[in-house]
């Protein structure tokens, strides 16, 4: 402590964050991550003069790359701003396990003015350690990399020796230490399933069927229609285990595909549940259905349709930057070791660029999406005003559209059956040629003319319908009694928000009926700044 007191201003209060990390394999270590914590943010309370403002933690992630670190691109933006003055960490192996990162970090806080204190080594980073402490990061590097090729060694000997890896949880087995056994229980299920689609059941059907019959997946919860289409094409349920399917590629830090043509294909490597006939004919459906399209539109139908795409955000495209005008951008994480959800939105140029193009507050989804709804929710209780200017707004929407449109279209086709009769008053000489290259002119400049209103006038009238069909459905809203808050639902929020903007007193919400309400920023602003062990308790039970 008294080293790091003759180096610092004792009259001055410093501002300081940590940095910890633990990687995918010290995931198994108990506590590591809480543990490290818990030393650093110690530490930091015991220094007089030292104040802790916030704390980056990134679970089960390889120092070996930044990709993906969340928090620690989030502490390389902040360094430059002056959120902080001194930056704790174990050590640089906790920082970088990556030469290049490395000295872009250290480089980052010489040029920014921040102080690195290295709690292991009990001193503050200087310029002397620079090439120790490259060194180390090779070291580290290199160790990183000759275990990657050892774990990928290792794995393809147990391949080829029949080893069964894969997921430990997949419904209808129980995975043993090298393969899989079947749970007899499950099993049925997955055979009625595979019974059901091949007879014609839609996944939808199967769903609501489980469902009745109180039968849920591993988690507890309705079997998802992706979860059953999964089922349908997973390989293992007849008995085929094909391995080596990904691999991690150091260099590019990626877990890369493997061509299907250097996998391992094992016959009866895993015992089966449905026979390799029932599979097929199932796989040939879904196949089948891929590729069956809609007349009409030309989209595809059947399994491959939207029932399995991810459904939107109810706010997705309407939160906008007050500061730079991008949209923001959802942005959920899970970490690994503790399981503690991060659902945030963040400003989509700080997300690209860094807090030097633009720097706004993260904000909670659940929190965001619960003002929201009151809002909504005040508006269904408050409606008489908000009817009135709805009947003006309908009432100033152009109603003879459709008239000018009729009008249009007879216009048009008198043109052009005089244009069609001209070259009969030629052939009769009614008229001269001079006098037909004339009319023709003129006639084609004006059903160019009258084209070109005739589209227009039918882009408003689409343009009229919707805004008409938008005002219906407000005052449908409006009309329907709501008891509560969360009676209101994604559906009503994608209709009725209109835009959210992010400034930094406050967030303005404009509806679809014309008005605007204001929230108070530090009622969904991101709020995460760990202090000790309690507290990281605190966040997981609210998780």
């Amino acid at each position: 402590m008294d080293e790091i007191i003759k180096e610092l201003d004792i009259n001055k209060i410093y501002k300081v964050v940590f940095y910890a990390r633990v990687s995918t394999e010290e995931e198994k270590q108990i506590n590591a991550l809480e543990k490290q914590v818990e030393e650093l943010t110690s530490f930091i309370h015991l220094q007089p003069n030292w104040l802790l403002v916030d704390g980056y933690i990134d679970e089960g992630k390889t120092g070996t790359t930044s990709k993906g670190r969340h928090e620690y691109n989030r502490l390389y933006n902040d360094m430059l701003t002056d959120n902080f003055d001194i930056i704790v960490i174990k050590d640089i192996s906790r920082m970088n396990r990556n030469t290049g990162n490395y000295y872009q970090f250290i480089n980052r806080v010489a040029t920014e003015g921040k102080k690195l204190y290295m709690f292991l080594d009990r001193k503050f980073y200087t310029s002397d350690d620079s090439l120790i402490n490259g060194i180390k990061a090779m070291m580290a590097e290199e160790y990183s990399r000759d275990l990657s090729k050892k774990i990928n060694s290792a794995s393809q000997r147990s391949i080829e020796n029949g080893v069964a890896y894969g997921n430990s949880r997949i419904y209808g087995y129980i995975k043993t230490k090298q393969s899989f056994a079947v749970d007899e229980e499950e099993a049925k299920i997955v055979r009625q399933v595979f019974e059901w689609y091949v007879s014609g059941y839609g996944f939808r059907t199967i769903q609501k069927k489980l469902t009745e019959m109180g039968v849920f997946s591993s988690t507890g919860t309705q079997f998802s229609l992706s979860t059953l289409k999964r089922m349908i094409k997973n390989e293992k349920y007849k008995g085929l285990l094909v391995s080596g399917k990904t691999h991690y590629n150091f260099e590019t830090k990626k877990t890369e595909s493997v061509p299907k043509s250097k996998r391992k294909y094992i016959q009866n490597g895993i015992p089966a549940i449905v026979s390799a006939e029932i599979w097929e004919k199932a796989n040939d459906i879904i196949k089948q259905k891929a590729i069956t399209f809609n007349t009409s539109t030309g989209e595809k139908r059947g399994s491959n349709s939207t029932p399995f795409a991810p459904e939107q955000s109810a706010l997705s495209g309407k939160i906008f930057c007050g500061k730079c005008g991008k949209p923001f951008w959802h942005s959920p994480y899970t970490t690994k070791v503790n399981k503690l959800r991060r659902d945030i939105w963040l400003c989509s140029t700080y997300k690209s660029w860094g807090v030097k193009y633009c720097k706004n507050y993260n904000i909670e989804f659940d929190k965001i999406l619960n003002e929201i709804r009151q809002i909504l929710f005040i508006e269904n209780k408050n409606c008489t005003s908000i009817k009135i200017t709805l009947d003006i707004l309908r009432q100033s929407l152009d109603s003879g559209k459709e008239n000018r449109i009729n009008t249009l279209t007879k216009q048009l086709e008198k043109h052009r059956k005089r244009l069609n009769n001209l070259t009969d008053l030629l052939l009769d000489e009614v008229i001269s040629k001079t006098e037909y290259i004339s009319k023709k002119e003129e006639f084609a400049t004006k059903i160019n003319s009258l084209q070109s209103e005739l589209e227009k006038e039918s882009i408003q009238q689409t343009q009229f319908i919707g805004k008409e069909k938008r005002l219906q459905e407000i005052k449908t809203f409006l009309e329907t009694s709501v008891s509560d808050s969360s009676d209101i639902t994604d559906d009503d929020i994608r209709k009725f928000i209109k835009r959210i903007t992010v400034f930094d007193e406050k967030i303005l919400v404009e509806t679809e009926s014309g008005n605007s309400y204001n929230i108070d920023p530090d009622n969904v602003k991101l709020k995460f700044m760990p202090r000790n062990k309690e507290y990281l308790q605190k966040i997981r039970a609210n998780n």
